[in-house]
């Protein structure tokens, strides 16, 4: 079986977009999702380009997974709502005056943290020249728990809840965004002994995200695609957060401000890409300890992709 039939390298994707966005478009209409039959065919939910192969197949089934649901109750991605994003807090401010002069701090605001902003959180802005750690931004006003403006780096901040440490990669973002209808699951009629050749399953949420949680009997790969504004910065930051990310976690620990390769041992290494145009383009950890495994984040077509997975 030929990985192909993906359109991805083995890997847990994640594309974000729009990651500030309150409100966006949905990426598909809920009437038209809760219309599908077990008769829909791959093509009508993934289009022709991502199922090339299939036609090679003895063909697919395609279901609606009705018994998996949000949890998720609130605004979504209010963006005057971010979280503290850096494992050792984010040093806090009185005045602009002492913003980045830690010596002058007013305390921190601890990982995981939720700051009230004055303003909308729009990353990756001209006026970000503030470089901390490798990440670019600048200091924002928020509304401190004694209702004073104190000062807090961006850089640092997304509209993205920390997820917790048990959280699974799918149930992270069905605990935080909402579902417009079931997914929809594709399943190939081929078989390898007992199991499907292949899969795919499709999530659409309401603040333009989308996963695809793909497999085959060799692998599976993961792809969450964002809201259109998250940054590089940002999808680094939600990918090292989430569960089993810790290798990739301890090898970029700070964001990269450039190019770059490096082996960490005879079956992992590591990787930066980037362009004068874009700057940061992806970043990656490959590990073949096992078969071929692969973390990382990246642009693709304008949006943030992150991810984790492989197979043989």
């Amino acid at each position: 079986m030929s990985r192909k039939i993906f359109g991805l390298v083995p890997a847990l994707l994640f594309a974000l977009a729009a990651c500030n966005q309150s409100t966006t478009e949905s990426t598909a209409d809920a009437d038209s999702l809760a219309m599908m039959a077990d008769t829909t065919t791959a093509e009508d939910v993934y289009g022709d380009d991502d199922m090339v192969e299939a036609e090679e197949n003895v063909g697919s089934d395609t279901t609606l997974l009705s018994d998996i649901k949000s949890a998720f109750k609130g605004p979504q991605l209010d963006p005057k709502t971010a979280f503290v994003y850096r494992k050792t807090g984010l040093p806090v401010y009185k005045s602009l005056a002492d913003a980045g002069n830690e010596s002058q701090a007013d305390g921190t605001i601890a990982f995981g943290a939720k700051v009230n902003l004055i303003d909308n959180l729009v990353n990756n802005q001209p006026s970000d020249k503030t470089i901390f750690e490798g990440f670019a931004g600048r200091y924002v006003a928020f509304k401190a728990d004694d209702g004073s403006e104190k000062y807090i780096f961006s850089g640092y901040l997304t509209n993205f809840p920390v997820p917790k440490e048990n959280d699974g990669l799918v149930d992270y973002f069905t605990q935080n965004f909402h579902l417009v209808g079931s997914p929809v699951k594709v399943t190939s009629k081929t078989m390898f002994e007992t199991t499907p050749e292949w899969w795919k399953t499709k999530y659409n949420f309401e603040a333009d995200l989308v996963i695809d949680d793909d497999g085959y009997y060799e692998g599976s790969s993961t792809s969450i695609t964002l809201p259109g504004s998250c940054t590089m910065q940002e999808g680094f930051l939600l990918l090292r957060s989430l569960p089993d990310m810790t290798a990739f976690d301890s090898l970029f620990n700070v964001y990269p401000v450039k190019g770059f390769s490096k082996s960490i041992d005879e079956f992992r290494s590591g990787s930066v890409e980037s362009n004068d145009k874009d700057g940061i383009t992806k970043i990656f950890l490959q590990d073949n300890s096992g078969c071929s495994d692969e973390t990382f984040v990246e642009k693709v077509n304008g949006r943030i992709v992150i991810g984790s997975g492989g197979g043989c």
